[in-house]
């Protein structure tokens, strides 16, 4: 296949672009700060649902201004700055913040891969944006055993997306019936983005992730996207090199409670 390639700052502003529509569209209030700055606010105040983004133009007044937002609203967040931004990065430890990983910010040209879809008949995958239900029952495994609220919220979020016409589709991918594997896929135009990529934990390392996104990929190509990008966790980050993904800069994330 014959691709005009992007360049990586293209890619970047695509990536960037595409972060703040799904984190916006799941939100009940979100602030952008300045143009490397924003905030994301979910009717949820614990952690994994509010996200504080730092990107190659904030200052340290806008860093600033984005963790009051969070003060002001009592809510815990995640922290995302990208890792070469030292100044910052010394502010954030100054804070106290608290080291949670790594992750890799990553694109696909479409143009220069065939997705492999699922030959296993055993195995079906579905769209299911009108049972959000059965797409959240294997990201349960991924929240903190005990809140109970979670995987509502979740649910009600994407509803919400879904609510306001945002391209966005729910796959899953189920054995029997029984839902194993999930993801989401939104689309803008030619570009789209994979978030909640998960497997029950009991079905982990059968490769069912890779067979969903690669599913995903092919009907992103059908719908005319060109280029996919995610966001990888370390634990994630050879998997989806295997498809083809290919690193465009990596953020540090931090977490901090401000709840007392």
């Amino acid at each position: 296949m014959q691709s005009n390639a992007l360049t990586p700052h293209q890619h970047v502003a695509n990536f960037k672009q595409l972060e703040a529509l799904f984190w916006k569209s799941l939100s009940i209030q979100s602030q952008q700060i300045s143009n490397g700055v924003a905030c994301y606010l979910s009717e949820n105040k614990g952690l994994g649902f509010n996200y504080l983004f730092v990107h190659d133009t904030a200052s340290v007044a806008a860093l600033q201004q984005g963790i009051a937002f969070f003060a002001q609203h009592q809510a815990e967040y995640i922290l995302v700055c990208e890792s070469d931004l030292t100044e910052l990065l010394d502010e954030i430890q100054r804070l106290s913040f608290e080291d949670d990983g790594r992750t890799t910010a990553m694109q696909l040209d479409l143009n220069l891969v065939q997705p492999q879809i699922n030959q296993n008949h055993a195995l079906t995958i579905r769209m299911v944006n009108q049972q959000l239900d059965l797409w959240a029952n294997p990201l349960q495994t991924a929240f903190p055993v005990g809140d109970v609220d979670l995987i509502p919220c979740l649910i009600r979020a994407h509803q919400r997306a879904l609510d306001q016409n945002i391209e966005m589709y729910h796959f899953v991918l189920e054995d029997q019936g029984q839902p194993l594997t999930a993801l989401t896929l939104s689309i803008d135009q030619e570009i789209a983005r994979l978030d909640d990529i998960g497997t029950n934990v009991a079905f982990q390392g059968k490769g069912y992730a890779t067979q969903l996104i690669q599913h995903a990929l092919a009907f992103a190509q059908q719908h005319g996207v060109k280029y996919c990008y995610l966001e990888a966790s370390e634990q994630g980050l050879a998997i989806y090199q295997k498809i083809g993904f290919k690193a465009l800069f990596n953020n540090e994330n931090f977490v901090q409670v401000h709840l007392g």
